[in-house]
């Protein structure tokens, strides 16, 4: 999957960049979850952005981001909730609810931050792999 120094294999990052193609720039969806709805699909343009250098799939985290704030309801007192894939109430859930879609807000709103995916272990594994080995880690 990587070359020998760590980079990723040309033909391998078309494949990625056609996959992440498939949803248009404007792509709406009922289910807003972090599992298989929007939330989750900022969250891997955002991380496709990041990793494979391209500028477009940025733009598209952030079309997605308007659409999360335009579908957001404010409180009272002034909190913010989503109906992610219960259409009656939200709830808390990271894959399935309010906080999967906070996650990608926070990773939108602190770009420079090393915020991982929703779920790993080590939230910087990725990142490792892709980008090859850092300075202190043995090779």
């Amino acid at each position: 999957m990587c070359g020998a120094t760590g980079h990723i294999v040309p033909d391998l990052q078309r494949h990625r960049i056609r996959a992440l193609a498939i949803h248009p720039i404007d792509v709406r969806s009922y289910n807003l979850s972090q599992c298989h709805g929007l939330s989750g699909l900022g969250e891997i343009y955002l991380e496709a952005g990041r990793v494979l250098g391209d500028d477009k799939f940025h733009r598209n985290a952030e079309e997605i981001l308007r659409v999360l704030l335009h579908l957001g309801k404010e409180n009272d007192d002034g909190a913010m909730t989503w109906l992610v894939e219960d259409p009656h109430a939200p709830t808390a859930d990271l894959m399935a609810g309010c906080s999967g879609v906070v996650h990608f807000l926070l990773r939108c709103s602190l770009p420079e931050e090393r915020i991982g995916l929703p779920l790993l272990l080590d939230s910087t594994y990725g990142s490792r792999f892709l980008d090859g080995p850092r300075g202190n880690e043995k090779q």
